[in-house]
């Protein structure tokens, strides 16, 4: 038997005492090993992933012989049954053969077993591991992993302190929080949420001790003090000792990381000290591009539709802000489905979606009619927490006000004219269900249950202006005069919505009627929103129905760029293959074929299992006159489509295009 421990100190070891040091010795190697060791027990991974995070610098047959030579490598010193298989394309790691503590823990905490799920943890995902020269999607898996098993491991612990507290154990609460608070050291919403409980239990000298150790590492590595919220925590307690801020000029450029600092890649230091510096003191040039990610319940009195509502309704918010970047939650659910593995933290998705913070809180009761949400303002790119806000409301529409205006001033912004209820629906179970509908149209793909899931909000709320818009996209294909219909009904609601949603659904309803003033629309939709690829798409749209060539053909690139990792996830909607094909027959329309037959090809090769692409193949090679082919690719096209190839019909067109009359008679 083989025991693998990745959490905190790297251990490799057999039960046999036979010498495993050759494969620790080989970082590459290694790094494998725990890729396909450090998820849930038996679960495999596809060959094509490995290539992709360990040798993208290398063509496929590179690839493919350096994963058998270090699959074959790992099958030496750990055994021939380490690695089970299936078929050609996918290998695990034999749980029965090699026992791994990541495994273990999310087996833990999967099953409330809190206990054992803290003894699992011992620190960071491969703690001090650095694969010099690595694969950037390495780096990338390797960080937001660490990330999510980090926080997993600190719920579980505050768990475990909230039952210590709730049974009376009071010296049991305060260790269990203490542990919690290690785990995150640098988060001052931790360090309020640790002073509140030591408090609680009476442990005054533990919590002035907390708070001033932490108001030290704030003023040596950042000239910064905690923030008022922290400080109102211990404020007449008495035997703080706080150093004076030290000036900016005087924090060192680069400096040895202090183990209260969150992991991060290595390189980054000077980064996040000097973005970190900057944030802070609130001197930001313009304010970041925001997204939101999830929201937890902080206790179990939280009401589970608000907390599962608030992103949403946080980012939509916020978005009336004018000046203030922030990106979509469908945007962000699009993304977040496209990443590859599956399943990653919504700091991923945030940073591959252009946000440069990410807003994560938790929500607490308080009392009949009252809710309190702790914000975090997190850098997307290093994980560290910005700053931290506590806001309190009636309900959840009240705390995405409060958050609005509290951003506004922070930036020195103006707040939004009017409240969030006026803007959209004012139901949460309406928000719940378009919720999930959005889940549902970019994760599964499935347009059927999201157009069941928008209906029922539009049954909710009659009003609802975004469950109107969505319920017409479901319907796009399927029934598209009932689409028609839903973005007709959602122009006529789109008074009730923000001025971000407003012109989304003016433009695609200007679009369906091909509207004369659709340029104007997409042009400001675009310009406003520039994170946004519906915006840039719809500009492409309506510029080459205008004739504007080098505009439509700008605007469609940008899509594609901006949407690239549809083009790989083949999960729901790809609005990057709709813009390169609209790219390729807007430079057929401008006489660049060369260029059509570079863009068709590059598209061909990004997505050779689409039927849409190879649809567009064809059709460049016939307008070429390269009949055979053309036809060939037409008969590829239908089969990809679920169809029985290329038509009698077919091929009697193209027989008739080639002037052979006599095989098309027979």
């Amino acid at each position: 038997m083989i025991r693998l421990h990745l959490l905190g100190a790297l251990e490799l070891a057999a039960s046999d005492g036979r010498d495993l040091h050759p494969l620790v010795a080989q970082p590459k190697r290694l790094a494998v090993l725990a890729y396909l060791a450090a998820r849930p027990a038996g679960e495999f991974v596809r060959r094509d992933t490995l290539l992709g995070v360990f040798w993208p610098e290398l063509d496929q047959g590179a690839a493919r012989r350096s994963l058998r030579q270090t699959l074959h490598v790992i099958r030496t010193h750990l055994g021939n049954d380490a690695l089970n298989t299936r078929g050609d394309d996918d290998v695990a790691m034999n749980p029965g053969a090699v026992a791994c503590d990541v495994p273990e823990f999310l087996a833990a905490v999967a099953e409330g077993r809190l206990d054992d799920a803290s003894e699992a943890y011992r620190g960071d995902l491969l703690a001090g591991f650095f694969l010099g020269g690595g694969p950037p999607p390495f780096e990338e898996w390797l960080e937001t992993e660490r990330e999510r098993l980090r926080a997993l491991a600190g719920k579980s612990v505050w768990s475990l302190a909230d039952a210590a507290e709730r049974a009376g154990d009071r010296s049991g609460a305060a260790g269990w929080a203490r542990r919690a608070a290690a785990l995150t050291a640098d988060d001052e919403l931790v360090l309020r949420r640790l002073i509140q409980l030591l408090l609680r239990v009476g442990d005054r000298a533990g919590a002035l001790h907390a708070y001033d150790a932490f108001a030290r590492r704030l003023a040596r590595d950042f000239g910064e003090e905690p923030a008022a919220q922290t400080r109102a925590l211990v404020a007449g307690l008495g035997g703080i000792v706080t150093p004076a801020p030290a000036p900016l000029r005087d924090v060192p450029a680069q400096r040895r990381r202090p183990r209260w600092f969150a992991p991060v890649a290595a390189g980054v230091a000077l980064l996040v000290l000097v973005a970190a510096a900057r944030t802070l003191l609130g001197r930001h040039a313009e304010p970041p591009v925001l997204a939101v990610g999830e929201v937890m319940s902080g206790d179990s009195t939280a009401p589970g539709l608000a907390v599962r509502t608030l992103p949403e309704l946080l980012a939509t918010d916020l978005a009336q802000v004018s000046g203030l970047r922030v990106i979509s939650q469908p945007r962000l659910e699009e993304v977040a489905a496209q990443l590859r593995p599956a399943g990653q933290p919504a700091i991923a998705a945030a940073r591959a979606a252009g946000a440069d913070e990410l807003l994560e809180g938790e929500l607490y009761r308080r009392g009949a009619d009252s809710l309190r949400l702790d914000l975090r303002q997190v850098d997307a790119r290093t994980g560290v927490v910005r700053s931290a806000l506590t806001l309190r409301g009636r309900d959840a529409f009240a705390l995405a006000d409060s958050a609005a205006a509290w951003f506004a001033g922070r930036y020195s912004l103006a707040p939004p004219p009017v409240g969030l209820a006026q803007v959209t629906s004012a139901s949460l179970v309406a928000h719940g269900l378009y919720d999930e509908g959005i889940r549902t149209y970019y994760g599964s793909g499935d347009t059927r249950a999201a157009a069941h899931l928008f209906t029922a909000a539009l049954e909710q709320d009659s009003t609802f202006a975004m469950a109107a818009y969505y319920l017409a996209r479901t319907l796009e294909v399927s029934d598209p005069a009932a689409s028609a219909a839903a973005f007709g009904r959602a122009a006529r609601l789109a008074a009730h919505a923000s001025e971000r949603e407003a012109l989304l659904i003016r433009v695609q309803w200007a679009i369906v009627r091909n509207e004369p003033g659709v340029a104007t629309l997409a042009d400001s939709l675009a310009s406003r929103y520039p994170r946004e690829p519906d915006g840039r798409y719809a500009q492409g749209l309506a510029r080459d129905w205008l004739g504007d060539d080098s505009v439509a053909g700008a605007a469609f690139r940008a899509v594609i760029a901006m949407d690239s990792l549809s083009l790989v996830s083949h999960t729901g909607r790809c609005i990057a293959c709709d813009a390169w094909v609209r790219l390729v027959w807007e430079e057929v329309a401008a006489d660049s074929l060369p260029a059509a037959e570079r863009d068709a090809a590059r598209l061909h090769r990004a997505q050779p299992h689409s039927a849409l692409a190879w649809d567009t193949w064809a059709g460049l090679l016939e307008r070429e006159g390269r009949l055979a082919e053309a036809l060939a690719a037409r008969d590829t096209n239908s089969r990809l489509s679920s169809g029985p190839g290329a038509s009698v019909v077919d091929h009697a067109y193209f027989l008739i295009r080639g002037g052979d009359y006599a095989a098309d008679d027979r």
